[in-house]
C-alpha cells in the first residue's frame, strides 16, 4: 500500500466522505474525523480514521488492517462493519444507549440540589453545606424538539463520557458552567418587578424592607451555583466587604443579605423564601434549603446557622 503524507490523507479524506455518506442512515448523532495517531501507534502511516457516537465514544479506524494486497485496494465493507459491530458493540455489551451518546462534554453544567429531594447513590457529587449538595447534569436536545433538557449524570455516564474521578468532573463542570452562565447581583426588588411587574416593586415600603437584600443569579435553573465561581466571591467582597447571610431557598438564586443589615433577618426569612418560590415559581427538586448560611468573608467558608 503506498505511502507518503500527501497519499494517505487523500485515501482517508475519501474514506471520510464515504463513512459519513454511509453512517447517516444508520445513526444520527456522529462525527467522522481525520486525527493523528499517537507516537507509539506510528508507522509507515501517521494518521486514522475517527468515528465519534455524540461525544463519548470513539472508533478509531487504521486502514492497513483492511488492505487487500491481492486487490491492491482497501476492502471497504470490512471496514465499514467493523465501525457498525464497534457501534452494536458499546451499545448492546456495555450498555450505552443512542441519548447516552448524545451526551456532549461541553454541555456539562454544576448545580445546586437538597440532599432530600435526588437520589445521589449512584451520581458523582459532592458536599457544600448542610443539606445542600453539589451535583452535575449535562444539556441534552431533546428528541424531535430544538429544545434542550437536562439529563442527570451518574456514575456510568461519568465513566462514559472520560472522567477519571469526581474531582476532574467538578473542575471540568465549573468551568463549563462559569462561561455559559456569568453571574451577576441584583437588587432584589429589581428581580421581583422583573417577575410580577413594574408597580409592585416600586412601594417604598418593600424598598425599606428589602433594599438591602440581593439576589444572586445567572438567569438560569442552576443560578444558585454561581457562588461557587471563584470571581463571585470576589464580587461579594468588593460589594460588601463584610460576612454576609445567604438564604438557599431556591436553584435560580440565592438571597445575599450582609451581615450589617441582617438584624431583622430570622423575621422576614419565612416570607422572602416564600417569595423566592411564588416569584421564580419553584416547587419540588427546586427548592434548595430551608436553612440560612452564613460565609465568613475573608475564609469564603459557609456555615449553617442553628
Amino acid at each position: 500500500m503506498e505511502t507518503g503524507w500527501k497519499h494517505e490523507r487523500e485515501v482517508y479524506e475519501m474514506l471520510k466522505k464515504e463513512v459519513e455518506n454511509d453512517l447517516k442512515d444508520v445513526v444520527e448523532n456522529f462525527t467522522v474525523k481525520i486525527i493523528e495517531r499517537g507516537e507509539v501507534e506510528k508507522t509507515n502511516f501517521k494518521l486514522c480514521l475517527a468515528v465519534f457516537f455524540g461525544s463519548a465514544i470513539g472508533i478509531r479506524v487504521k486502514v492497513e488492517n483492511y488492505f487487500n494486497p491481492e486487490k491492491n485496494a482497501i476492502d471497504y465493507t470490512e471496514l465499514f462493519n467493523f465501525i457498525l459491530s464497534g457501534l452494536q458493540f458499546v451499545q448492546n455489551e456495555i450498555g450505552i444507549t443512542e441519548s447516552e451518546m448524545a451526551l456532549d462534554r461541553s454541555k456539562i453544567v454544576i448545580t445546586l440540589v437538597n440532599e432530600n429531594k435526588y437520589d445521589l447513590t449512584n451520581c458523582p457529587h459532592r458536599d457544600f453545606c448542610g443539606d445542600i449538595r453539589i451535583m452535575y447534569y449535562s444539556l441534552v436536545k431533546a428528541e424531535y424538539s430544538k429544545a434542550e433538557i437536562s439529563v442527570v449524570i451518574d456514575n456510568k455516564m461519568a465513566n462514559t463520557l472520560g472522567f477519571a474521578n469526581e474531582e476532574e468532573l467538578y473542575s471540568f463542570a465549573l468551568e463549563n458552567t462559569r462561561q455559559r452562565y456569568p453571574a451577576r447581583l441584583d437588587d432584589i426588588m429589581d428581580v421581583i418587578k422583573g417577575q410580577v411587574g413594574e408597580e409592585r416593586g416600586a412601594k417604598e415600603d418593600d424598598k425599606e424592607l428589602y433594599g438591602a437584600h440581593f439576589f444572586l443569579q445567572t438567569g438560569t435553573a442552576c443560578g444558585a451555583a454561581s457562588i461557587l465561581y471563584p470571581e463571585t466571591m470576589d464580587m461579594l467582597r468588593k460589594t460588601f466587604k463584610e460576612d454576609f447571610y445567604i438564604l438557599p431557598c431556591v436553584d435560580k438564586g440565592l438571597v445575599v443579605v450582609p451581615k450589617s443589615k441582617a438584624n431583622d433577618l430570622l423575621i422576614f426569612r419565612p416570607l422572602l423564601s416564600t417569595m423566592c418560590k411564588m416569584y421564580f415559581d419553584c416547587y419540588g427538586n427546586n427548592l434548595l434549603s430551608e436553612k440560612t448560611l452564613y460565609c465568613d468573608i475573608n475564609s469564603g467558608e459557609f456555615s449553617v446557622v442553628e
